[in-house]
């Protein structure tokens, strides 16, 4: 989903390599959450990840692990694009609520279940 008036840049991170963005995966697998409430605090290392973020318009951002049996198989990313946003606890445990709903109907879906109903 976005916003009209916003492009989006789905297909441009699909096509990121995982070495592009090895923090933000790493981040993830660890602590099912990486968040930046500004591209100022990305570290100096990750020049093409920063890089790709600007060039996408993000100004801060929220990405959440979707996890299945403590796997992760994937993750929501949310960006802000006008301005600057401090991810707040609530929109965390909200967020990772949603993205765990997400990752069951996932595995679920994939598994079959819904052709057996």
């Amino acid at each position: 989903w976005y916003a009209p008036g916003i492009e989006t840049f789905i297909k441009k991170y699909k096509s990121m390599p995982v070495k592009d963005i090895a923090l933000l995966y790493n981040i993830i697998r660890h602590e099912g959450k990486f968040y930046m409430g500004s591209l100022k605090d990305m570290p100096e290392d990750q020049k093409k990840f920063k890089e790709f973020l600007i060039s996408s318009a993000t100004k801060s951002f929220l990405s959440i692990a979707m996890l299945f049996e403590n796997n992760l198989t994937g993750f929501v990313k949310f960006d802000t694009v006008l301005e600057e946003k401090k991810w707040s606890s609530e929109d965390v445990e909200l967020l990772k609520t949603i993205s765990g709903i997400l990752a069951n109907a996932i595995a679920r879906f994939k598994s079959g279940i819904f052709e057996n109903n």
